[in-house]
């Protein structure tokens, strides 16, 4: 009886008790969500708190709920609930008597120690004998007394549990009309389905809960795939902690060698990081709650109809069968939200700066990527090149791996739909223009050609083994050659040329972009540096050496150029973009291999700042600046 008694006080505890009053449910309400509540405590939350609102989270797991015309009222019942407690009620009450039913209709008090499910009845020893000989009895289940805590006795009273027709009274509900899809009792059969295809309750109840179980399957599924959500998103806010402590660190250690004018400055920047790195763990946290929220409502679901299963009636199984199916199909087709990209800090180096502080410090530089695609190549091919076009479509130049003379151009969307896909024979660089055409530099013909978008061309000038190709501020167009820089009208005409005098064996000028004011800006994979002239041709610097160091490059090919004029570098066999100040000095790795970058070929900038990257084999990854 003890069992018995821990059962009863398990079931009061974590299925009969309401979680805002913390007692047992009075007139229990279910949710969407299939969480249970008290109706007073359902209407008194609703006031207290979103009066004159359409929708309120549910107090357990968030999930917005309509709040019907009339209230909690309006809410439906939880009928499994209220099927237990009256269980765990008949039980108390047998408790506190325990005598044999049979033996009370004579007037003598005897201990019972078995109970009969069909007839509701506890009986004695004796009795029980001659209840399993009687011809009316003896198919009869009896259980011991000290069973009722077991999950067979559990079950068996929800399936005897009787269930009567709301026609006829009288009669028990045992058939149901597949044609009319509702429940009924014989008289119901005889007299309004006799020609409906009819099937007995139990087999449809067992049919309907198979049904619910099959369903609970695919939720668990579900629920493994946000599982794995969660952890990759914990994941990520973990590495952001990380670098942002290795941040902090840089920043202490820099700190270190400072005067004390900087500690002020310092002490700053510190918290900055800090706030950044609250600002984006929250986001993860938000996003690890709205899983989790999820999460919770399949459990929710998985319970109720469980409840549903092992504890509903016949007819309440059925009834509850649309509602149950319609949760876990919407469940179903809830799918975990995208994780985001962590935020990537960079403290950057900086040289030539006003404040101490600064120079001393560095300035932190945050970027996030937020968009990644696949360039449709095949296989042997490979990007070499990307430009952005004035409504923010992305150009990229596609390579064979032997026959560099079949490149193709492809133009895409920002969101990565291709848009048009066009060949480009003995193409060595291309820039788009203002008014959206395409100027290609084909090296292997001499001269540089304007198409448009789907590859029409418009006309084309002579220039002399063009490599690479860019436009000044006035429309000018500067190519590259192996032995000089040519500047050229808007009409074709060679306005300047800027020889090389540099002694390179192997000149390869490579890629070319103009600053925002008009300094041309060479990039030579073959010296591994970068060379910087004028608007009117005068040598400025040379930036990078071969090495893996800060300032060093190794096979440097994609270059361009900031809103505020600071270059940034495709360093390609580092994997890392620098970023380097207008006047040459090495400012920081924007993105390095451990950033997820991988042979970067060339980079650009679009007209909202944000930044565009090329990757060998052929992913174009778009970054933005915080």
């Amino acid at each position: 009886m003890s069992s018995n008694s821990n059962l009863q006080d398990i079931l009061k505890a974590h299925h009969l008790t309401c979680a805002i009053c913390s007692h047992l449910y009075k007139n229990p309400k279910s949710l969407k969500c299939f969480h249970t509540f008290c109706e007073s405590c359902l209407q008194m939350y609703i006031d207290t708190s979103f009066k004159g609102k359409n929708t309120f989270p549910c107090p357990l797991c968030k999930c917005p709920v309509e709040i019907p015309a009339h209230g909690a009222k309006d809410f439906p019942n939880n009928f499994c609930v209220t099927n237990i407690q009256e269980v765990v009620q008949a039980e108390d009450k047998k408790q506190k008597e325990s005598r044999c039913d049979i033996c009370a209709y004579e007037g003598e008090h005897v201990k019972a120690n078995y109970c009969c499910i069909e007839c509701d009845e506890q009986v004695c020893t004796e009795c029980s004998r001659a209840h399993k000989k009687a011809k009316l009895t003896r198919d009869h289940k009896l259980f011991r007394l000290d069973e009722k805590h077991s999950d067979e006795y559990q079950k068996a009273v929800c399936i005897r549990q009787l269930m009567y027709c709301k026609k006829h009274s009288e009669k028990r509900i045992e058939y149901y009309c597949t044609e009319c899809v509702q429940t009924a009792c014989s008289k119901c059969i005889f007299q309004k389905h006799s020609k409906h295809t009819c099937k007995d309750i139990e087999e449809v109840a067992d049919e309907t809960r198979q049904s619910l179980k099959r369903g609970i399957s695919n939720l668990v599924a579900s629920k493994t795939v946000f599982d794995g959500c969660i952890s990759k998103n914990e994941n990520k806010m973990l590495k952001t902690k990380d670098k942002t402590n290795d941040l902090k660190k840089l920043v202490q250690h820099r700190k270190n060698t400072a005067v004390s004018a900087i500690q002020n400055y310092a002490d700053s920047l510190i918290k900055d990081i800090e706030i950044n790195c609250q600002e984006d763990t929250k986001a993860f946290d938000l996003l690890t709650e709205e899983m989790n929220t999820t999460r919770a409502s399949i459990d929710s679901t998985c319970a109720f109809t469980e409840q549903v299963i092992n504890h509903g009636k016949h007819v309440e199984v059925i009834n509850m069968k649309d509602q149950c199916q319609a949760r876990i199909r919407e469940l179903s087709k809830t799918n975990a939200a995208p994780i985001p990209n962590e935020v990537i800090s960079v403290l950057s180096k900086e040289i030539c700066t006003k404040e101490m502080a600064r120079q001393m410090l560095g300035t932190l530089h945050r970027i996030r990527l937020i968009r990644v695609f696949q360039v449709a190549v095949t296989e042997g091919e490979h990007l070499f090149k990307v430009c952005v076009a004035p409504n923010g479509d992305i150009v990229v130049g596609i390579s064979p791996k032997t026959d560099w003379q079949k490149r193709k151009i492809s133009i895409y969307t920002s969101e990565g739909v291709r848009i048009s896909l066009f060949n480009m024979d003995g193409m060595s660089g291309f820039v788009t223009l203002k008014d959206g055409n395409i100027a290609v530099a084909q090296m292997s013909n001499n001269k540089v050609s304007l198409y448009t978008r789907k590859g029409t061309m418009v006309r084309w000038f002579h220039s002399t083994k063009p490599t690479g190709i860019a436009v000044n501020r006035k429309g000018e167009f500067v190519t590259t050659s192996p032995n000089a820089v040519n500047i050229y009208s808007q009409a074709g005409k060679l306005q300047q040329t800027i020889l090389d005098n540099t002694k390179s064996e192997r000149k390869c000028r490579n890629s070319i972009t103009t600053s925002i004011n008009d300094s041309i800006v060479v990039s030579d994979p073959n010296d591994h540096c970068l060379r910087v002239y004028d608007s009117n041709g005068n040598p400025q610097y040379a930036y990078g050496a071969k090495g893996v160091g800060e300032g060093e490059l190794n096979s440097p090919r994609g270059v361009a150029a900031s809103k505020n004029g600071d270059i940034l570098i495709a360093d390609v066999n580092n994997h890392r973009i620098h970023l380097v100040s207008p006047e040459g000095k090495f400012k920081g790795f924007l993105l390095t291999k451990e950033d997820s970058l991988n042979w970067p070929q060339d980079v650009a900038v679009t007209p909202k700042g944000n930044l565009i990257i090329a990757e060998h084999l052929g992913k174009v990854k778009i970054y933005k600046f915080l």
